[in-house]
């Protein structure tokens, strides 16, 4: 759930924002039940009821709601300069840091939260500040990178004489999104249709994208054609006025949201000849015997009942 709302984080801002938002032991309300300690032997035994700790328990118990929040928040980050040296420049970019899928960083601010800062920060405001390093000691410069939903994180750069250096990534990453892929299916997968009349209605299911939309095509035909059959935006396939040539076409549907996203359908057109004959047969002089015969055999039973 945390990494679908902002696939940037890595496994330690995932164990850091877990922690986050999990929820607090429960506490005895018995004021003689004692807080749980860390053992100190294998015998230190606590086999009464204790208070959790942080210590002794972990960081709380896990809450999905409020860990998905954690990892809403954006991720600060900041690009340190290699080389430092004392009274000079430090540039510090800010512009790696990245909001959750679907948001944007709003506003950026420096602000010097311990130690001497000589200069102030120049561009106090923007993405990238400029500080000036001390003759000697050093001090802390916090970066807050705000969303367009007031969400805030922050980052700590540490600015001596001659280094700058931070635990914040120097780019958040560009994946806060992750990548679907977008499946598609048609139904039903095979139809037979009579050349000239016949009709199929196939319906579609896209997932992974609230684009659902489709274009059909017909052996790669968009809409198809006179030759090949039609089908309409919403999945009504007409079979051609004759049989084409292979009599099965393909039926496709494929995903606005990804056209590499696509899946398919058989239809094969039977003439009208074929169908009533039970697709074999001879031509016009045999059928006219055998109706001949069918009405021959017709009257002698006519004939038969009568009797």
């Amino acid at each position: 759930l945390m990494k679908a709302v902002n696939g940037n984080l890595n496994s330690t801002q995932m164990i850091a924002r877990l922690q986050e938002g999990t929820t607090t032991f429960p506490i005895s309300s018995d004021p003689s039940v004692p807080r749980c300690h860390v053992p100190t032997s294998s015998s230190d035994i606590q086999n009464l009821e204790c208070t959790c700790t942080p210590q002794t328990c972990g960081a709380g118990m896990a809450n999905a709601r409020k860990a998905v929040a954690a990892a809403l928040r954006p991720i600060a980050a900041v690009q340190v300069p290699v080389n430092v040296s004392p009274g000079l420049p430090v540039s510090l970019q800010g512009g790696g840091s990245a909001a959750a899928c679907n948001h944007n960083i709003t506003a950026y601010a420096w602000s010097t939260v311990s130690g001497s800062n000589p200069s102030g920060i120049a561009n106090a405001n923007t993405a990238t500040a400029t500080v000036t390093a001390p003759s000697s000691g050093s001090y802390t410069v916090r970066l807050t990178v705000t969303d367009d939903a007031s969400r805030q994180d922050t980052a700590d750069v540490i600015i001596s004489s001659t280094s700058a250096t931070t635990s914040a990534p120097a780019n958040a990453g560009n994946q806060a999104c992750l990548v679907s892929i977008v499946v598609v299916s048609v139904a039903p997968v095979r139809a037979t249709l009579l050349a000239g009349s016949g009709t199929q209605t196939f319906t579609t299911s896209v997932v992974d994208t609230t684009n659902t939309d489709v274009i059909w095509k017909v052996n790669n035909i968009t809409g198809g054609n006179a030759t090949v059959g039609t089908i309409s935006t919403t999945g009504v396939y007409t079979a051609p006025a004759t049989a084409p040539a292979p009599a099965t076409v393909t039926v496709m549907a494929v995903s606005t949201a990804d056209t590499t996203r696509s899946s398919s359908a058989q239809v094969t057109i039977t003439s009208p000849a074929t169908a009533s004959s039970g697709g074999g047969g001879g031509g016009g002089a045999m059928d006219i015997f055998t109706l001949l015969a069918a009405a021959f055999a017709a009257r002698r039973r006519r004939q038969t009942r009568i009797g």
